[in-house]
């Protein structure tokens, strides 16, 4: 059995009173630390280690515990796992419709179809799944930030596409706030879609600009090809550096893949060198693609 202080470390400083009666504690002496200022009671039934700094996963944890039952979800289910693509805003658990619970803490959501399979536990609690996590996602988010979402998890290989269809499916209902736009944003994604050409060009040369290096050369034609295949993303010139921009966003089709291939040595017997950058690299870590420009350019940076 966990000591007490393990528990209040595994949980930031927070746990309730039945957690530490369970270890060992009496009522009287859970009164002494309060008496003594060693405990805060941070809301009822639930206590916090005077010496624990207060930060977000303390209030997080105490909300949770202090809502029996419940399930953290929603925008903390992503912060805690760590999703770039949801601010984190208020602190939201999940209830079992009909609990009637309140929290000063967290906004609480009632639910009827939260199934024992939607929820695990992370850091000792009860979270929704990555899967769950997106579907109750779509209810409270835009349309252009839900599509983020499911980008990050699925680039990321944090769920697979079909397994977050198979979620929607099987909860779909008439009415269900959020499905209709969450069904056409996998529907899209069904086949490995690419993103925009122009949005990941755009979000390359923002970038690019934030740096403060020097700008590349756009849709540049190579005299080695084709007219009709000519053309390449972004080329330092000077360097003889070819930027490619691959927008495919999870699946990496055998195909092109070879394709790709070929033409990077086609242009490397040329004399050229060629630079590829995925979608997800130029949005979730623009530091490594800056980084490997400077160090490809040299002293033209």
């Amino acid at each position: 059995m966990p000591s007490l202080a393990a528990l209040a470390i595994a949980q930031a400083g927070v746990f309730s009173r039945d957690q530490a009666l369970g270890v060992g504690c009496t009522p009287a002496m859970i009164e002494h630390q309060l008496d003594a200022g060693l405990w805060v009671a941070v809301q009822r039934g639930v206590y916090r280690s005077a010496f624990a700094p207060t930060c977000w996963q303390a209030e997080l944890t105490a909300a949770h515990l202090g809502t029996p039952g419940s399930t953290v979800s929603h925008e903390s289910s992503a912060e805690l796992r760590g999703l770039r693509s949801v601010p984190q805003g208020r602190l939201v658990l999940t209830v079992i419709r009909h609990d009637h619970h309140t929290d000063r803490l967290a906004r609480i959501h009632e639910s009827t179809d939260l199934a024992p399979t939607h929820v695990e536990q992370v850091g000792g609690l009860r979270v929704t799944t990555v899967a769950r996590t997106v579907i109750d996602l779509a209810a409270v988010l835009p349309r252009g930030r839900l599509a983020r979402v499911i980008d990050e998890v699925l680039t990321g290989r944090r769920v697979e596409h079909g397994e977050l269809c198979a979620l929607h499916a099987s909860l779909r209902r008439r009415g269900k706030r959020g499905f209709v736009k969450l069904g056409e944003l996998l529907e899209e994604r069904g086949d490995g879609m690419a993103m925009a050409e122009s949005e990941l060009e755009a979000r390359f040369h923002e970038l690019i600009w934030r740096a403060g290096l020097l700008a590349p050369t756009t849709q540049v034609a190579v005299p080695w090809r084709s007219a009709s295949i000519g053309r390449v993303d972004a080329a330092y010139v000077e360097a003889r550096l070819i930027i490619e921009l691959d927008g495919r966003r999870w699946h990496s089709r055998d195909a092109d893949h070879d394709r790709d291939r070929r033409r990077d040595n086609e242009a490397l017997c040329h004399g050229w060198r060629v630079l590829r950058f995925t979608w997800q690299q130029v949005v979730h870590d623009p530091a490594y693609v800056v980084a490997t420009l400077r160090a490809a350019l040299g002293s033209l940076v």
